[in-house]
C-alpha cells in the first residue's frame, strides 16, 4: 500500500513553508489558484491573503500558478 504524504504548503500564519516551496518549485505546472468571494470572507481579506501567498513565491512560479496554468488548461486567450 502506498503511503500518502500530506504537505501543507502554508503554516497557520499563511507563511510558505520550505516543503511547500519545494513542491511548487518541483511541479509548478500542477497548480492553479482560484477563489470565489461571493460567499464568506470579505473580498479585500481574500485578495490580501492571495497577494501575500504569491509574494512568497519566485516570480516565474507565481506567474505560472496565478495565470499561465489556467490559461493552458482552459485554452484561454488572455495575457498573463
Amino acid at each position: 500500500m502506498k503511503k500518502i504524504v500530506k504537505i501543507l504548503p502554508l503554516d497557520s500564519r499563511n507563511t510558505l513553508q520550505t516543503e511547500g516551496l519545494e513542491l511548487f518549485q518541483d511541479y509548478p505546472e500542477r497548480f492553479v489558484l482560484g477563489s470565489d468571494t461571493f460567499y464568506g470572507e470579505p473580498k479585500t481579506y481574500v485578495l490580501e491573503r492571495t497577494e501575500y501567498f504569491f509574494s512568497q513565491l519566485p516570480e516565474g512560479i507565481s506567474q505560472r500558478i496565478a495565470c499561465t496554468n489556467a490559461k493552458e488548461i482552459y485554452s484561454l486567450q488572455v495575457e498573463c
